[in-house]
């Protein structure tokens, strides 16, 4: 072989060893964001869990209860641990939405979308929306919330739903 055809092949293959070199660090970036979203969604549903733990507690679950069957007679006490849960319910879902911004979710609708009722469809939780939909939510999550509201217009999904448990441990 000539000197010329040596420089070549071994260019050519310097150019191949560098082109797999990129290919195996760009299929190691799209493996690290993989687990960097799987860890992500992990710490989401850490984070619900957590608050939903916290809405049973019993010093909340008994707040809860009160707002759900007679708001107007919540202390002052109340009202803040129930403000001070429903901002960090809207918290989560801002945080969901911010992973969607930069590109590490897909999309910011889940959360809201299977939980907005549970948290805002009693009557303190709906007054609390009205008064912050504007404030604490972006527009994506506001549209979500009054749409899930808007569907479902009884007051308090949980009173019904543990109205229709009862019924039918009594048929038992």
């Amino acid at each position: 072989m000539k000197k010329e055809s040596w420089k070549e092949t071994i260019d050519t293959v310097g150019l191949l060893a560098v082109l797999l070199g990129l290919f195996l660090v760009y299929k190691e970036v799209e493996i690290v964001e993989t687990i960097a979203r799987a860890q992500l969604s992990a710490d989401v549903n850490n984070n619900l869990f957590e608050l939903d733990q916290q809405a049973l507690g019993p010093e909340l679950a008994a707040t809860f209860t009160k707002a759900n069957e007679a708001p107007e007679t919540l202390a002052a006490t109340e009202r803040w641990q129930l403000n001070l849960f429903l901002s960090q319910v809207l918290d989560q879902y801002a945080r969901e939405c911010y992973y969607v911004e930069i590109g590490i979710f897909r999309e910011c609708e889940s959360v809201p979308r299977s939980t907005a009722l549970k948290y805002f469809s009693s009557r303190y939780g709906r007054a609390f929306w009205a008064t912050v939909r504007n404030r604490m939510a972006g527009p994506e999550i506001s549209a979500i919330i009054d749409d899930e509201l808007s569907r479902n217009p009884a007051d308090d999904i949980a009173a019904q739903i543990d109205a229709a448990v009862l019924r039918n441990l009594e048929q038992q």
